[in-house]
């Protein structure tokens, strides 16, 4: 008997919320199976795993709006100094009731 093959497609909808916590949603999986009359080309180099991660970290990034930040030249010219703190000590003295 010839051998025969069966190629899986799944996809996996991916949530991201706004912190970059990435929730895969089981209930929503897509499963397509057809038949494969030959196998993809095999790999010669082993598998590396931390392809899949740096993959799903770009898409993010991709997805995701960058924050920036920014600060007018009035802001940093009107900024308030700061008065310098006053040492405090807690320590009794001779008046405060020490024998």
């Amino acid at each position: 008997m010839k051998k025969q093959f069966i190629m899986a497609s799944i996809k996996i909808p991916i949530e991201v919320d706004e912190l970059g916590k990435i929730i895969p949603m089981q209930e929503y999986i897509n499963i397509d199976f057809a038949l494969c009359n030959e196998l993809p080309e095999k790999k010669t180099t082993p598998v590396d795993y931390s392809f899949f991660s740096e993959s799903l970290n770009d898409a993010i990034s991709k997805l995701l709006p960058v924050p920036t930040m920014m600060v007018t030249y009035d802001e940093i010219r009107h900024k308030k100094q700061k008065r310098p703190k006053n040492n405090i000590t807690f320590k009794r003295g001779r008046n405060n009731g020490e024998p």
